[in-house]
């Protein structure tokens, strides 16, 4: 391809990245067969894995002789350049689509701009799922001087305008490390270096504004306070638009830092005096929208419930006047536009505002402001409060079926399901009502959604519903012994047979989550989970008599906590009934379960406590009436066997030896 034919030079660092290598190239691959290009690889360090990939794509291969200086590694690659314009990018980075850059040239727009930007979706969690999206310059007309310059967070110079933004991005894990010592190698290799460009340039007030944001990542928080009240409050800064972008991002910095330091009233007086001087000085529109989103956050910490709301409205004015501005990137070099002034920040705002109302109590405005609020907007940025406000709203309002769809999305963020579950178990009985109500077209994606769906279908006698619902906890496999009391209540009024839907339990684990539930709840739970599980069972069925069982020795249990509290309150002839009706049900069980050879004298260890317990009961209450010394050693070999009952089992023994000796 001849000199005058290449439109477009991209250039490349290439180190040692092997995981990330062959994406970036093979993410250039449609611009480049597209727009008449050439790839110059600066070769950083040598590694023979990385150069081989690079080969198959190009051969035009700069060695470089790492000297701790991005911008002499770069202007090696210029250097060679050919082409009309120069793009640049690192081997760790790579192309979702380039189309919109592909379109840039193929339309003929690039004659008409010096310079075009694409974003770099910086990640900070290897799953993808946490990122700030940064506005960079990365491509520029090839003029005579153009370089790089800066050792570290290098760029084109001169930089000219105007510029094109476009809205292809770039994947970039560069900020995830792998280890903590990882990244400090990498955070203090840059503050190293932007001190030694600093010293070299030290009118430059973007190296202050790097420098700055290395050290907050380094969490060095007092050295980024303090290099951040230099620039915001120089004499000069706010006099060019390019100053007042580094000036704002100081202020933001500052004031997180007080936020994630918990410093309120510092940060609260910082914010106002930053607010004044905004007010004084010109290219102050990102930082006027900026400052009064934070300053709200200090207010609510505070307690000034007023100030927040007078806050949010001058963010709203601020807003209104950043969408009004023709050009809106070029205030926002480091992309805090992205961050704190645009459309989910209003919305963020809403819901503080609507938090607000909603702790002064104030229902008329928090109804109103729930109504305003955008609740589709694409990840919509929740508080942690929200769940809670939308059930406080939802319980006074009007019912309005479409006002179930807000549920439907605090559902949809696993994140906040729990502080929508505490919020709804919170309720009284008629307000659950309501809520499940606006909650019963979720697909219910967990078990406690599930419990939601049963007691909307209790409430209202729907048993298509709960049946329904059971079904689809057989399908996902999730548990029926339940320790929710309103689970067992909504199955309880629908008197729903659920024995035919625990498909997933053979009988040993039914009757050991069974007992694991007994010892975990009350007895006003167990009781309403008995009358629900016995539904369908005869009364000769293992499980009814094992759940009776149950039932029985949690009455005994509850009833030995009523006698430590009154002893006066108890017949040993009653308690000895109850424990005879008990060992009746354990029998009746075991003689289901063990073959009657177990069932002998030696052989009944073997069997588990309970059941031993009942044998010597059964026993006891075979001799009673004919050998009473007998039949109290028997209790006490029940005893023994059952600790569980030991109590009960001694007052029996005790009252039975007082009355013989009268």
């Amino acid at each position: 391809m001849r000199n005058d034919e290449i439109i477009l030079t991209i250039t490349m660092l290439v180190s040692n990245r092997q995981d990330t290598i062959e994406k970036c190239m093979k993410s250039l691959q449609h611009l480049r067969e597209t727009v008449p290009s050439e790839l110059i690889v600066v070769d950083t360090a040598g590694n023979q894995t990385c150069m081989d990939i690079v080969r198959q794509y190009t051969d035009n291969i700069v060695p470089f002789r790492w000297c701790d200086d991005f911008s002499a590694a770069r202007n090696a690659g210029v250097e060679k350049a050919r082409g009309q314009w120069l793009m640049y990018l690192d081997d760790d980075e790579w192309f979702e689509s380039t189309g919109e850059l592909e379109h840039f040239f193929l339309s003929g727009t690039y004659c008409s701009y010096s310079s075009a930007s694409y974003i770099v979706r910086n990640y900070f969690d290897f799953a993808g799922t946490k990122w700030k999206d940064f506005r960079a310059i990365r491509l520029v007309r090839r003029e005579e001087g153009i370089r790089f310059v800066r050792k570290v967070h290098e760029q084109f110079f001169p930089l000219n305008s105007p510029v094109c933004y476009l809205n292809d991005y770039v994947h970039h894990y560069g900020y995830v490390n792998t280890s903590r010592e990882a990244k400090d190698r990498h955070l203090w290799r840059n503050i190293r270096l932007l001190l030694e460009d600093r010293k070299a340039y030290p009118e430059d007030t973007q190296i202050t504004a790097q420098l700055i944001q290395e050290y907050a990542m380094a969490e060095e928080h007092f050295a980024a306070i303090e290099l951040c009240k230099e620039l915001w409050t120089a004499e000069d800064i706010w006099k060019t638009v390019v100053n007042a972008q580094y000036a704002t991002y100081a202020m933001g910095i500052e004031l997180r830092v007080y936020l994630m330091q918990k410093r309120y009233n510092d940060g609260y007086e910082a914010a106002k005096e930053m607010l004044a001087l905004s007010e004084k000085r010109e290219n102050t529109v990102l930082a006027k929208g900026l400052l009064c989103n934070l300053i709200t956050e200090f207010c609510y910490r505070l307690g000034k419930y007023g100030e927040v709301l007078e806050y949010i409205d001058r963010f709203y004015d601020c807003k209104k006047e950043w969408d009004r501005y023709p050009d809106p990137y070029s205030l926002d070099a480091f992309s805090e536009c992205a961050v704190y002034v645009n459309d989910s920040q209003g919305t963020r705002l809403a819901l503080l505002r609507m938090h607000i109302y909603v702790l002064m109590e104030d229902w008329e405005k928090a109804e109103k402001t729930f109504h305003e609020i955008n609740w589709q907007e694409e990840d919509i940025l929740l508080m942690d409060d929200t769940p809670a406000d939308v059930v406080s709203l939802l319980k006074r309002m009007a019912y309005r079926p479409e006002d179930g769809a807000v549920l439907k999305i605090l559902y949809g963020r696993k994140e906040k399901r729990a502080n929508l579950y505490t919020a709804i178990d919170q309720l009284e009985t008629q307000e659950k009502d309501i809520l499940t109500a606006y909650l019963s077209p979720i697909e219910p994606e967990d078990v406690k959604m599930c419990i939601y769906h049963l007691m909307y279908a209790g409430s209202r006698g729907d048993r298509e519903t709960a049946i329904w619902t059971l079904e689809k906890m057989e399908q996902e496999n999730y548990p029926f012994f339940l320790e929710d009391e309103a689970y067992w209540d909504s199955l309880q009024k629908l008197s729903v047979d659920m024995n035919a839907y625990m498909t997933s339990y053979n009988l040993y684990t039914w009757m050991e989550t069974a007992k694991r539930l007994w010892d975990a709840v009350e007895l006003k739970i167990c009781e309403k989970a008995y009358l629900c599980l016995i539904v369908g069972l005869e009364k000769s069925d293992l499980r009814y008599l094992y759940l009776s069982g149950l039932l029985t020795e949690k009455k005994l249990l509850e009833k030995e906590k009523n006698i430590r509290q009154n002893s006066d309150a108890y017949s040993a002839g009653e308690i000895w009934i109850e424990l005879y009706q008990l060992a009746q049900f354990w029998v009746s069980c075991a003689a289901s379960l063990y073959r009657d050879s177990v069932f002998m004298e030696n052989l009944i260890s073997a069997m588990p406590p309970y059941y031993q317990f009942a044998w010597y009961i059964m026993q006891a209450g075979a001799v009673k009436a004919d050998n009473p010394n007998l039949f109290m050693h028997k209790v006490a070999d029940a005893a023994k066997a059952y600790p569980n009952l030991k109590e009960l089992c001694k007052m029996v023994i005790t009252e039975y030896g007082k009355a013989l000796s009268v």
